[in-house]
């Protein structure tokens, strides 16, 4: 596996709630779809398929930052490579003047945990 993973894996979109568990291929910069720098995540979900998820919304920035922290380069996300995560979009928040917020909740478990435990446990 490598940090800089390059996957032709399918893009998630957020359109209804979801969770994609699977283990951590790479890490690697692409840019959101107003062609701003984000962070890709590309995973082997538990189906066997590879798909890339771009941490754009800014609850998945969140998300990703309370777990894999700020890293100053993509680098630094290479201890996290090999082990599982789980992006759960829950649902959206209104708000006002008739914007919408996307929930997210991220999880992710070491590669000895990720052997540990059963897929179940995550999200």
């Amino acid at each position: 596996m490598s940090l800089f993973a390059t996957n032709s894996g399918a893009f998630i979109k957020w359109d209804e709630p979801k969770t994609i568990t699977g283990g951590i291929n790479g890490f690697r910069m692409g840019t959101d779809v107003n062609d701003n720098p984000a962070v890709v995540i590309d995973i082997e979900d538990d189906s066997g398929d590879e798909v890339s998820i771009t941490v754009a919304q800014a609850n998945l920035q969140r998300g990703f930052a309370e777990t894999f922290g700020d890293p100053d380069s993509i680098a630094e996300l290479d201890p996290f490579v090999g082990g599982r995560i789980a992006v759960a979009f829950t649902g959206t928040e209104k708000l006002d003047g008739g914007k919408t917020l996307k929930l997210f909740a991220v999880e992710f478990k070491a590669a000895a945990e990720a052997v540990a435990a059963a897929p179940a446990s995550m999200l």
